[in-house]
C-alpha cells in the first residue's frame, strides 16, 4: 500500500517536471538573454541579489503565519512559498500559487471557506500596501517623481468602460451570490482578527518588507547594468512592472512584467539597450532562479502531504 502511495505522488510530481523542462525550451530565447545579461554583473552584486530574493520567500511565508488562523510551521510555510513559485511560473495569473496556499492551509486543519479567506486577505494586503505606498510617493513627491497626472477623453472613456463591466457583472445572478459568499466569508475571517489585531498589523508589516526588498532587488540590478534613478522614480517604474504583469494573462505575468519595467525605464530618460538589461536581470533573479528550487520545493510538498 505504501509503495502505491509513493507511485501515486510521482505520477502527480513527474508532469510538473515535464511542464518546468517544456516551460523552459518554450521561453529559451528570453532566459539565455538574461543569463548574458546578469552573467556580465560583478558576482558581489549576483550573490547578494540572490540573497535578497530568498528573503522576499520568507517574507511571504511570515505574512501567511501571521494571518493563518491555525498555527503553522515557518518551515513548512517557506517550502510552500518556493513550490507556489514554480507553480506561479507554470499556470497564468497566480491562479496556481492561489490553489497551492489554500491546499496547504486545508491540509492544516482551515475550512475551504477560512483558506479561501486567508489567501484572500494576504493578496489584499499585499495590493493595499503597494497602492498606499504608490499613493503616498505621488502625493507627496509628484513633481520630484516627473508624475503628472491628467484627466482627458482616454481616461474617461476607460473608467465608463470599466463601470459599464462591473455593471453587467453585478447583474448575473450567479456572480452575485458568488460574491455575496466569498464577502460573508471574507468578514467572518477578518472577525477573528479583532482579538488579535497585532497579526494583521505584522502581516501588513512583513508585505511592505517584501514589496521594499524586490525594490532593493530591483535598484541592485538597474544600477549593476548601469541604470541609475532615484528610489522614488524606480518605484513607479517596479509599479509599472507590476501592473502590467498582473494585466497579461501570461504565467507569472511573463512578457507583461518585462514590458511595463521597460517602458517605465524609458519614460525616465533610459536608454532602451539599458533599459532592457535592467529588466531581463530582474526578472532572472525574481522569476527564473526561483524556477529550479520551486519544483524541488513541490516535490517535496507532495511527499510530505503540504499540499
Amino acid at each position: 500500500m505504501r509503495g502505491g502511495k509513493r507511485w501515486f505522488r510521482l505520477g502527480v510530481s513527474a508532469p510538473l517536471v515535464v511542464l518546468v523542462v517544456v516551460f523552459v525550451l518554450s521561453n529559451w530565447n528570453e532566459l539565455t538573454e538574461s543569463l548574458g545579461v546578469i552573467g556580465r554583473l560583478p558576482f558581489a552584486v549576483f550573490a547578494v541579489t540572490l540573497i535578497f530574493v530568498c528573503l522576499t520567500f520568507a517574507l511571504a511565508a511570515m505574512s501567511y503565519r501571521m494571518l493563518a488562523l491555525r498555527p503553522l510551521s515557518f518551515h513548512e510555510l517557506f517550502t510552500v512559498e518556493l513550490a507556489a513559485a514554480c507553480i506561479n511560473r507554470l499556470v497564468p495569473s497566480g491562479i496556481g500559487g492561489l490553489g497551492v496556499h489554500g491546499l496547504y492551509l486545508h491540509r492544516r486543519k482551515h475550512t475551504v471557506a477560512q483558506a479561501t479567506a486567508v489567501v484572500s486577505i494576504n493578496n489584499l494586503l499585499g495590493m493595499l500596501v503597494h497602492v498606499t505606498l504608490l499613493t503616498v510617493l505621488l502625493l507627496l513627491l509628484g513633481n520630484a517623481t516627473g508624475f503628472h497626472f491628467t484627466w482627458g477623453v482616454s481616461q474617461t472613456a476607460i473608467s465608463l468602460g470599466a463601470a459599464v463591466l462591473v455593471g453587467i457583472m453585478l447583474s448575473m445572478r450567479s456572480l452575485r451570490r458568488r460574491a455575496h459568499r466569498f464577502l460573508c466569508n471574507l468578514a467572518a475571517s477578518l472577525a477573528r482578527y479583532k482579538k488579535q489585531p497585532h497579526m494583521l498589523v505584522f502581516a501588513t508589516l512583513a508585505l511592505l518588507a517584501l514589496t521594499l526588498t524586490n525594490l532593493l532587488v530591483l535598484h541592485l540590478v538597474a544600477n549593476a547594468v548601469g541604470v541609475e534613478l532615484e528610489v522614488t522614480k524606480l518605484f513607479i517604474v517596479y509599479s509599472a512592472g507590476v501592473l502590467v504583469g498582473a494585466v497579461v494573462p501570461t504565467p507569472g505575468g511573463l512578457a507583461g512584467v518585462e514590458a511595463g519595467l521597460v517602458a517605465g525605464f524609458i519614460a525616465y530618460g533610459v536608454p532602451a539597450e539599458l533599459a532592457v538589461a535592467a529588466a531581463l536581470a530582474f526578472r532572472l533573479a525574481t522569476y527564473w532562479f526561483p524556477l529550479v528550487p520551486g519544483a524541488i520545493a513541490f516535490a517535496v510538498a507532495r511527499t510530505k502531504k503540504l499540499v
